[in-house]
């Protein structure tokens, strides 16, 4: 029979271990018995509150975690995993020793097996360091699994989303992973933060409710009776791991410096040295072959040149992400020769590089173009933008400070390519003026010039107003601005009459609509442009609703009206996209009445939109004079279409 786990406790109180039963023998007492039978209860009531304590989330006892195997060794990992992640030999040395740290030195039975801090610069290789480690040490039995759970905690950017926070919190530390790692921090709500604080520094969170498990998940209990609630969670028996570029002195301000004393190790990674680069660069270029063979049929050979040219292609701020490009673009490259071609010869396709160029030829061949210099490359859709900004009548001043901004980009985007310090500039501006001056217009065509050069990854202009921002109830506001925010990333987000938003020190919803905006535009400052648009005066106003508002825009642009020539101009080029055109003689009725219209009362006017109104009206007056004249112009707008009088009023 095997050991009860209340052995030791009966020899603390009876001095001997109890004899086992031998139901064969015949010689055990009544009382013996008896004390079998209660043994039994009790091993049986202990693996039953073992199970209640799993399924609430509580982890094991520092006793009952899993044994390491005899034959298990930490001895040439780091030789083995160095065979595949280059050039950061500090940074594997340490991270190995995060995770050989539980092994020697027993952890908190409650706490996390070991807390640490993986930093460096972005494409440094620090994911793929951690689970090529988590694989290796899978595969020599020392972690039960290489599954690495990851929480994005910019999910959680407001108090807002609390709930469903502790659910994922919950299904991770129930998860079967033996690490989890927690990522972007910087813009996770401070409640939230909290949390992460006390599973690290205190092995528990005490929940604010009562919860029940239902399929996983996290249910409020409310005042429910239930048998078994969930009420605290505990990190469990996994390894905590922070990402983060800026280092310890970043987790210190968002978490504490107490936290950092249980952050037990702090790994930072390099920048990649020439040899890493080197090996990386052989690597792609095997993968490419690879691939170029399986599914393009080619078998591709490469000139000395090649490894030396791709080598040259990274750049320390953006890691080996430019060294995978590389790759991504010429097989892309090669598989659009390949859609060209009817047929391919049976021979090898040689790669060679000159000037940047990346050639390709048959035997015996002409070189062919792959790729040109893939900085320099040409950008149709931005010769087509710069077209239309062109056909845009008046604003001189907008293209003046678009440009300036566009000038500012590509030299932080020189900067970054020879390794020098390159901050991404702040875009977020303020369009001020009154209605119809082209603020919406330039707002679109402002995203897509953006993208065409690079600045931006999408492009979309996001369009909302007031209804869209503010919710109608408690809670409902922020998750509405994040929700928009998130659609806006990679584009642009416009705001018209911004100042709709916040109607005064009593508009508590509005208000927070707007600390919410403050706050996402500073956590995506790199992936978001927000244009805030309105009259000049309320402009003023409602930048002084939120002391931290004016500084996030550093561009302001002041959209004049139309004069009455620059009128007379977009009513010629509203006329042509409908399919019409204006007679010159009616230039000299227009201009004085547009003049006119804009002196007193060019806020009320329309501007632009003035324009297409007198277009549209002479358009259906141009109709009741075709029926009367059929063999008239149909695509002709007269004098007598507009309704002049000899004043230059339009008659009624």
């Amino acid at each position: 029979m095997a050991n009860h786990p209340f052995d030791s406790l009966y020899q603390d109180f009876f001095g001997e271990p109890p004899k086992k039963s031998d139901k064969s023998s015949g010689s055990r007492t009544p009382s013996q018995t008896a004390l079998d039978r209660q043994l039994e209860e009790l091993a049986s009531l202990q693996a039953d509150l073992q199970k209640r304590l799993k399924d609430d989330g509580v982890s094991l006892s520092e006793c009952e975690r899993p044994a390491t195997p005899k034959s298990a060794s930490f001895d040439g990992v780091l030789e083995e995993v160095g065979t595949t992640v280059w050039g950061q030999d500090d940074f594997l040395r340490a991270l190995l020793q995060a995770f050989r740290r539980p092994f020697l030195l027993t952890p908190p039975a409650d706490g996390p097996k070991n807390t640490l801090l993986l930093s460096g610069g972005a494409n440094t290789g620090r994911h793929y360091a951690l689970q090529t480690l988590c694989t290796c040490l899978y595969k020599r039995g020392l972690l039960p699994n290489d599954t690495i759970t990851v929480m994005d905690l910019s999910l959680y950017p407001t108090p807002a989303e609390e709930t469903v926070f502790y659910q994922d919190v919950y299904a991770a530390l129930k998860s079967p992973s033996c690490v989890l790692l927690w990522e972007h921090e910087d813009a996770c709500a401070p409640l939230c933060l909290r949390v992460i604080r006390d599973l690290v520094m205190q092995g528990h969170y005490q929940l604010p409710a009562r919860y029940v498990e239902q399929k996983g998940l996290l249910v409020a209990a409310g005042t429910a009776l239930a048998p078994t609630t969930v009420s605290c969670l505990r990190a469990g028996d996994k390894y905590f791991v922070f990402f983060s570029e800026k280092g310890p002195d970043s987790l210190a301000a968002r978490f504490g410096a107490p936290f950092m004393a249980h952050v037990t190790d702090c790994c930072q990674t390099q920048p990649l040295s020439p040899e890493a680069r080197q090996k990386i660069v052989k690597r792609e270029l095997t993968n490419l072959i690879k691939k170029a063979r399986n599914t393009l049929r080619l078998t591709l050979t490469w000139e000395p040149e090649v490894a030396a040219a791709w080598g040259a292609r990274y750049r320390e701020a953006s890691g080996a992400e430019e060294l995978l490009q590389v790759g991504q673009d010429l097989f892309l490259a090669l598989g659009e020769y390949c859609l060209k071609q009817e047929t391919l010869p049976d021979k090898p396709l040689t790669l060679s590089v000159k000037d940047d160029v990346w050639m390709a030829a048959w035997p015996d061949g002409k070189p062919f173009t792959l790729l040109s210099p893939l900085s320099d490359t040409p950008n149709s859709h931005l010769d087509q933008i710069e077209r239309e900004w062109q056909r845009m009548i008046g604003l001189q001043n907008v293209k003046q400070t678009i440009h300036e901004l566009q000038e500012l980009f590509t030299v932080q985007q020189r900067r970054r390519k020879e390794g020098l310090k390159a901050e991404p500039p702040s875009m977020h501006m303020i369009f001020t003026g009154n209605p119809g001056t082209g603020k919406t217009t330039v707002a679109r065509l402002t995203g897509q010039y953006l993208k065409a050069i690079g600045a931006l990854s999408g492009g979309q202009l996001i369009e909302v107003s007031r209804a869209d921002l503010v919710g109608r109830y408690v809670g409902h506001t922020a998750p509405l601005v994040n929700t928009v925010l998130r659609s806006a990333l990679g584009g642009v987000l416009f705001i018209d009459e911004a100042y709709s938003l916040c109607r005064g020190d009593d508009d508590s919803f509005g208000l927070e609509a707007v600390d919410t905006l403050v706050k996402g535009m500073e956590d995506h400052r790199q992936e978001l442009i927000v244009i805030l648009a309105g009259y000049t005066k309320e402009m003023d106003e409602f930048l002084r609703s939120n002391s931290g508002l004016a500084s996030r825009f550093p561009h302001r642009i002041e959209f004049p009206d139309y004069t009455g020539d620059e009128l007379w101009q977009i009513a010629c080029l509203q006329a042509e996209q409908k399919g019409y055109q204006i007679d010159p003689r009616c230039r000299e009725k227009l201009v004085p009445y547009f003049t006119a219209v804009q002196a007193h009362s060019a806020r009320t006017g329309g501007n632009g939109r003035l324009a297409r109104n007198v277009v549209e009206a002479a358009i259906t007056r141009q109709a009741g004079r075709l029926i009367r004249d059929p063999k008239a112009n149909l695509s002709e707008l007269v004098p007598e279409d507009f309704a002049l009088s000899s004043d230059g009023e339009f008659s009624k």
